[in-house]
């Protein structure tokens, strides 16, 4: 039996080197899998320029370009800086030691089926990452609670629930300081019917369906302890929608957000929008051309964005419109995946617009991915299993019990919020 640890552990290493685990987190994910990874970060934050200008120095005199070349924070920043606090995300697997002894006489069967277990894991935390990065407030959905029923007031949103989590509820969105229902009581998700668009909770782990203590009415749910209200919540990444919000940040000067004042220049620092009104009666395909043409003529905008995410049924509709003025459904090839997409004339050119069943059903977002940027730290990959000791595998002190735990130190930034978009979606088709 002195063997078999180390047997397992050289199993595991095996399956899951540098390459095997993004494939894995990223392959249903096309935001995730996008988006540029960068390894190496370190110290208590990750630091970065804001771009949001262009470098003045024109103009019809040798002495005019240099008075306006030396003006104060004449370059492609303000001066300002995005300073992003490092994350903490992981997951765990157990192995019991009598699972391995049990085993002994067919051990690789056995760590086939425990493979399986591994892969879901890597597979729900990236999941997990891609819905946190396109969602406001990291909430996984809002709806009526009734007699241990949640309905969702967007039956989609079921896609971010599963069998087996552990819910936490507030009455409002986690964008302010208002605390969890109950003092944080615990809601252990027993049933899920996505045709209905309702999650079944139990007071306690494995029990019957139940009404956790102050749970009532409209409810809006996390994953246990990822509430982004309260006091002091907890840091795990921003998201796209906090970067680029469905309307105008604070006007309010010395409000922060990472360190920046976004009052300062309200597009440049928080993106382009489109309004409710101003989409009044206009198709989604109609809100995308507008969006990208206000953008094209914005002075100051550098247009580089080239890529469109929706919710699946808002895409779908879209794609429908295209499909019948002759334009197909391509295969987009999107870092070791394909992705289904459409292309688009705008006034940028032609760009592409991807189904993200993470996106908000009202929202569409218009992507710069060359500015958009999740660093990690270390050195190891995205995730990366714990093994800095040389062991893969760590036993838990209160049981006979072996553990595989996968760890990241995420911060995410868009770098120039000024060459980002959103625009309201129509939300029933």
């Amino acid at each position: 039996m002195t063997a078999l640890p180390t047997f397992i552990q050289s199993f595991f290493k095996y399956n899951y080197d540098r390459e095997q685990i993004p494939k894995l987190v990223e392959e249903d994910h096309m935001f995730l899998n996008k988006l540029r990874k960068i390894g190496g970060g370190a110290g208590d934050y990750f630091v970065t320029a804001l771009l949001d200008h262009e470098v003045q120095g024109v103009g019809p005199t040798v002495a005019i370009q240099q008075a306006a070349a030396g003006q104060a924070n004449n370059a492609n920043v303000s001066g300002a800086k995005w300073i992003v606090p490092w994350g903490d995300y992981g997951a765990s697997v157990f192995i019991t030691d009598k699972e391995i002894t049990m085993s002994a006489s067919d051990l690789g069967s056995f760590l086939n089926s425990k493979k399986e277990n591994f892969d879901s894991q890597l597979r729900q935390f990236g999941a997990a990452m891609e819905q946190m990065l396109l969602v406001d407030n990291r909430c996984l959905g809002v709806g009526a609670f009734s007699g241990g029923t949640i309905t969702m007031t967007n039956k989609s949103d079921v896609v971010n629930f599963e069998v087996g989590q552990i819910l936490q509820a507030s009455a409002y969105d986690g964008s302010t300081t208002d605390e969890l229902l109950g003092s944080g009581s615990l809601g252990y998700v027993v049933a899920v019917n996505a045709n209905a668009g309702t999650i079944d909770v139990a007071t306690t782990s494995g029990g019957s369906k139940g009404t956790p203590s102050s749970w009532s009415g409209t409810i809006y749910l996390w994953r246990y302890g990822e509430y982004t209200g309260g006091a002091s919540p907890i840091t795990i990444v921003n998201s796209f929608a906090q970067y680029v919000p469905a309307s105008d940040p604070s006007s309010t000067p010395g409000t922060l957000f990472n360190n920046v004042d976004r009052s300062f220049n309200t597009v440049t620092r928080s993106g382009v929008r489109l309004t409710a009104s101003e989409c009044s009666g206009l198709s989604t395909e109609d809100r995308i051309k507008k969006i990208f043409s206000r953008m094209a003529s914005m002075r100051g905008i550098k247009m580089a964005a080239r890529d469109v995410l929706l919710h699946p049924i808002a895409w779908q509709a879209l794609a429908n419109s295209l499909e019948k003025k002759g334009q197909r459904i391509l295969d987009g090839k999107a870092g070791t995946f394909n992705f289904p997409k459409v292309e688009m004339a705008t006034a940028n050119g032609i760009i592409s617009i991807w189904p993200n069943k993470f996106m908000p059903l009202g929202s569409g977002y218009v992507v710069d991915f060359n500015t958009t940027e999740l660093h990690y730290g270390g050195n190891s990959g995205f995730p990366s299993v714990l093994s800095e000791d040389g062991l893969q595998m760590v036993r838990k002190s209160d049981a006979n019990t072996y553990e595989l735990r996968i760890k990241s130190y995420p911060a995410f930034v868009v770098k120039a919020p000024g060459r980002q978009g959103r625009f309201p979606v129509l939300a029933s088709f």
